[in-house]
């Protein structure tokens, strides 16, 4: 993996994009959650079959737990899906961002044509997108996971709407939503064929 304090824009960013709109503008707080649907699905339907797509989340319930959830299928039929527990005092920001540290790590490990990972927020995109000011630890491992990444596919941080009823961002929520609501390991992580 390269080090964050060794990177520089014009050598480990040029297969790195980081997506904070649609490819139609809309506001996401559009009164047509079906509009903002078919949105995201020509998004997504616009990703190639071969390529890996990470749908995360990350949330705090009103309790004050927090966690993040990944959700991938990939060619073959080959599933991940992982839930993580994350401390109270974490806010839904640092939630989003493990999330998004964990599809880099799954993506990391994983070979296939270019990588998607579809995020709900638009925080963290515009975070990672001024990747020179991050700061704190968390920020910086994803910027290195993310050049590692870039070596061998194009990497695309992308955002999509949230709640409306797209499959994999429904499935992400799900699992963030179980970690937020039962007290369960901190990291289950789940790899299968069908």
């Amino acid at each position: 993996m390269y080090s964050f304090w060794l990177l520089d824009a014009k050598y480990f960013f040029d297969k790195v994009s980081f997506n904070n709109q649609l490819l139609t503008s809309a506001s996401k707080h559009t009164p047509h959650p079906e509009m903002m649907r078919q949105l995201s699905l020509e998004v997504i339907n616009n990703i190639p079959s071969r390529d890996l797509v990470l749908h995360t989340d990350g949330n705090k319930s009103d309790s004050g737990r927090t966690g993040s959830g990944v959700y991938a299928r990939a060619v073959a039929g080959l599933v991940f899906r992982c839930r993580l527990r994350n401390p109270s005092n974490y806010s839904v920001f640092r939630s989003e961002l493990l999330a998004i540290r964990e599809a880099s790590d799954f993506a990391l490990r994983f070979e296939t044509g270019d990588t998607y990972i579809l995020t709900d927020s638009k925080s963290p995109i515009q975070y990672l997108k001024n990747w020179p000011k991050i700061s704190e630890k968390t920020g910086q491992e994803i910027i290195s996971k993310i050049v590692s990444l870039s070596q061998k596919t194009r990497v695309c941080i992308q955002w999509i709407s949230s709640h409306v009823g797209v499959f994999g961002n429904e499935v992400a929520d799900f699992l963030r939503k179980r970690e937020v609501l039962f007290l369960l390991p901190p990291l289950v992580n789940s790899l299968r064929s069908k």
